[in-house]
């Protein structure tokens, strides 16, 4: 594949990735989608989808697509528990989704909908590349994207994480401080942070890891400002194992992570 040459190349076949490489294969482009993994694995995460996210869908030609995900489960009336109040009036709170755009919401297996999605691309057109791994993207007027290739698995490992979360309320915020613990093999861990003997040079010897841990605190935020209007904030650091920080590879001990988003409910 090396002398290929594509209109558009993306990295990353999720949801995301693969929705963009259908439209845009669909219309006639040359697309290449470099995936990580060689199977979509389940992690802890929501598996609901807005019913805006169904409009899209339908607006993309691609509600079929998750329609046939196996499961697959139609959501049409919403009712607010949270710990801030009671039983008797989430209750009465009940909202019919089925009167929004979309119908209501869907409830889809989160890994079963990235591999349909990831089929319907290729069979959009795209071509697409799983095993992906260090890919790098050098800009230029002709651009170029070079990536190492694990098709077979065989890098192997497995990786875990351990999180624990509470929530504050203070009125139209959300507090919620967070601390976890996160767990490589050491497969992954060579994979990422270490130096294999034929990578080494005089300044950069060869390293090996074994199994690394690394603890991640922080907190998130959940502002109602009003009625439609939400902002949704995350931010933490991650100290990483001495073995990791060791590598000649790593220049600093911590990662600083942040995600914001700022959301309008129609």
């Amino acid at each position: 594949m090396s002398d290929r040459s594509f209109d558009v190349v993306i990295v990353g076949g999720g949801l995301a990735g693969s929705a963009a490489a259908s439209v845009l294969a669909r219309d006639g482009f040359e697309v290449l989608v470099l995936e990580r993994e060689t199977t979509f694995r389940d992690r802890v995460r929501g598996e609901w989808l807005s019913p805006w996210g169904i409009v899209e869908l339908d607006a993309l030609g691609l509600r079929d697509v998750a329609d046939s995900v196996p499961r697959v489960n139609l959501i049409t009336n919403h009712v607010g528990f949270d710990d801030t109040i009671s039983p008797d009036r989430a209750d009465s709170e009940e909202f019919d989704l089925a009167t929004l755009p979309g119908g209501g919401c869907l409830a889809v297996g989160h890994p079963e909908f990235q591999e349909a999605m990831l089929r319907n691309a290729v069979e959009e057109g795209a071509t697409v590349v799983r095993g992906a791994q260090s890919v790098l993207v050098s800009p230029a007027a002709s651009p170029a994207v070079s990536f190492e290739h694990d098709v077979l698995d065989e890098i192997g490992g497995s990786e875990a994480r351990l999180q624990v979360d509470k929530s504050f309320q203070f009125g139209l915020l959300r507090f919620t401080p967070k601390a976890g613990l996160n767990w490589l093999s050491s497969q992954l861990s060579n994979h990422d942070f270490g130096v294999s003997d034929c990578e080494a040079t005089v300044e950069r010897p060869a390293y090996d890891l074994n199994d690394t841990f690394s603890i991640e605190g922080g907190f998130g935020l959940f502002i109602e400002v009003t009625r439609d209007w939400l902002v949704i904030a995350n931010t933490g650091v991650e100290l990483l194992d001495e073995q990791v920080t060791d590598s000649p590879i790593v220049e600093k001990d911590y990662v600083v992570k942040g995600f914001l988003a700022i959301n309008y409910l129609f």
